[in-house]
């Protein structure tokens, strides 16, 4: 009977034994499963990823840009310093000039009569371009906009460069793009970009 009870311990013992191996193997196996189920980062892949999406979002941005929005950044990417702008007072003065053009303009009906001179402010502007803009005032009724005029240093300490906008019911936008003397207080229009600008004449 001793002998019996003794092998029932001794059973006993050994299966619970038995029974904490089994379950301390289960759960090593279950963690490292786990462990092994992680997901993998894969830096190049996702960083690809992440590139082409940003260059996708610039390209959408882009092309959510209205016409006059793209006319006016050609026109800023086209001066010498566009990300220094000059005083305010400088700025003003080109705004009395363009305002003081385009009422010499609107005063002149004979496009052939035209002429620069010094108290129209554009003295040092080209007959071609001050007939261009003749018919941009005249013609496609487009009027200066002083408070959206831009003034931007160059490399010259005697000369800003500027941007005018012309607006105009019903039409896109058109830009105006030149040197302001600021010593002889006369205009240079160089180019325009973006709006309707023309005219025929029989």
């Amino acid at each position: 009977m001793r002998m019996n009870k003794k092998r029932k311990k001794i059973v006993i013992a050994f299966s619970l034994v038995t029974l904490l191996v089994i379950g301390s193997l289960s759960v090593y196996v279950f963690t490292r499963k786990k462990e092994t189920e992680k997901p993998v980062i894969q830096p190049s892949s996702e960083t690809e990823k992440v590139s082409s999406s940003s260059t996708a979002s610039s390209v959408e941005a882009s092309s959510e840009l209205s016409e006059d929005d793209k006319n006016h950044r050609k026109v800023l990417n086209s001066l010498e310093k566009p990300n220094e702008p000059a005083d305010e007072n400088i700025r003003s003065e080109v705004a009395e000039a363009m305002e003081a053009a385009q009422k010499y303009v609107n005063e002149n009906k004979d496009i052939n009569k035209l002429k620069g001179d010094y108290d129209n402010r554009l003295l040092m502007t080209d007959g071609p371009m001050v007939q261009t803009f003749w018919i941009a005032i005249t013609v496609n009724k487009y009027s200066v906009e002083p408070t959206q005029v831009e003034a931007y240093k160059s490399k010259n300490g005697d000369v800003v460069q500027f941007i005018c906008k012309l607006k105009a019911d019903g039409k896109n936008s058109c830009y105006f793009v030149g040197n302001y003397n600021i010593y002889a207080k006369q205009l240079q229009l160089v180019s325009y970009h973006g709006g309707e600008v023309g005219a025929s004449f029989g």
